[in-house]
């Protein structure tokens, strides 16, 4: 059976496929399963042992002619994005993780439940200890976002970092994209305290040995959180206009905190309600979520 998985999507949305991966190669263990994915989302993929081949593709609209050219070689194929094809129904109130496993019980089989998974192998992790000089104890900050409606205010960020290094006495840890880099200057620069700014200077994969290694990380709603869940590093993670029911931290550990004040949201498969909500999350909500965190995780302040 060959089998073609596409999401050619953000780093995040591959992240929240790796679970299907996982159930679907225990599932169907003979099965010959090719995932096509953007360049960008592909080192997350790296070293996963789930799938036997990988198409790049840099242009999700392709995926659509990709399905009907490639229906000749594919016996199967998996459209985690369209409502084509192999059709998952959308479920409210279910993890977009969880949906992606009714294609599996779709055959008729029930799948085993993995969590997000990074594989890190020891020589990466050995050489971006060499690369970057680290305290032994940290937190990781990571405000940035592809939309505005995601973003938090800036001033509440460097509140909030100011908090976790001056009271807790944790150094803070800085990490984004390149694209962030200006925000978290700003952010810094409103800053008393000392803050370690690595914004645009790690890959994905390094930004995934960086918060492997952090006491917690506070995130908005954006792939820092998923590699959070992947290396099972506690998350705190703000949400306005996204459902976290739907795009929370997969599975919700009991240290996770998620912080959202929007109770209704547009249905559909985005379940997305651009009104925002982020304004209404408090430096005083995080500071709760920090504490509850340490606690949970039996981290001593």
């Amino acid at each position: 059976m060959n089998a073609l998985i596409l999401r050619p999507d953000h780093i995040g949305d591959m992240l929240l496929t790796t679970p299907f991966l996982s159930a679907l190669r225990k599932a169907f263990p003979e099965w010959n399963i090719t995932v096509l994915c953007g360049t960008w989302a592909f080192p997350v993929l790296e070293n996963n042992p789930n799938y036997n081949d990988i198409v790049l593709c840099n242009y999700p609209w392709l995926a659509r002619g990709v399905k009907a050219s490639w229906k000749t070689f594919f016996s199967t194929i998996v459209d985690l994005r369209q409502k084509k094809f192999h059709k998952i129904p959308y479920r409210t109130g279910c993890h977009i993780a969880d949906l992606y496993l009714d294609f599996i019980k779709a055959q008729g089989v029930q799948p085993e439940h993995y969590g997000l998974e990074l594989f890190l192998n020891d020589d990466e992790i050995s050489e971006f200890r060499r690369k970057v000089e680290l305290p032994e104890r940290y937190v990781v900050l990571a405000p940035g976002a592809g939309y505005p409606e995601k973003l938090w205010s800036r001033s509440r960020w460097a509140e909030t970092a100011g908090f976790i290094a001056g009271e807790l006495n944790f150094p803070v840890v800085f990490t984004g994209s390149a694209g962030e880099c200006a925000m978290v200057k700003n952010i810094i620069d409103k800053m008393q305290e000392n803050a370690l700014d690595l914004t645009g200077r790690l890959s994905i994969r390094e930004a995934g040995i960086l918060v492997k290694n952090a006491q917690f990380l506070v995130s908005v709603d954006t792939a820092a959180m998923h590699i959070a869940s992947a290396v099972r590093t506690p998350v705190i993670a703000l949400f306005g206009p996204t459902n976290p029911v739907h795009w929370g931290p997969y599975p919700n550990g009991r240290a996770n905190r998620v912080l959202s004040k929007i109770t209704e949201f547009k249905l559909g498969r985005g379940s997305t309600n651009r009104a925002g909500g982020m304004e209404l999350i408090t430096v005083e909500d995080v500071k709760s979520a920090v504490y509850s965190v340490c606690e949970a995780e039996k981290i001593n302040v």
